[in-house]
């Protein structure tokens, strides 16, 4: 009977033993959570790299502005060309002047 009861006592130790394996699952459980962090960090990475290609088209944004204020000395040179018009208008009143 003791030999039985040494036995049960055996199987009980293995029990335990089996106890520590759930504990070292729950240990990986607890890694594979670490291991998600590190994807939210990740996530969070590619937030920053979003705000960059934010940054960017601000950039890209002012690109714009600067192209519009070329355009706009396209019309301060459009305004030019029309006074030399109006000068070009001043030769033909002088003209009509050596005709009279």
């Amino acid at each position: 009977m003791r030999e039985e009861n040494q036995r049960s006592v055996g199987t009980r130790e293995e029990e335990q033993c089996s106890v520590g394996t759930r504990e070292e699952e729950q240990c990986s459980v607890g890694t594979r959570e670490e291991e998600q962090c590190s994807v939210g960090t990740r996530e969070e990475e590619q937030c920053s790299v979003g705000t960059r290609e934010e940054n960017q088209r601000s950039v890209g944004m002012r690109e714009e502005n600067q192209r519009s204020v070329g355009t706009r000395e396209e019309e301060q040179r459009s305004v030019g060309t029309r006074e030399e018009e109006q000068c070009s208008v001043g030769t033909r009143e002088e003209e009509q002047c050596s005709v009279g």
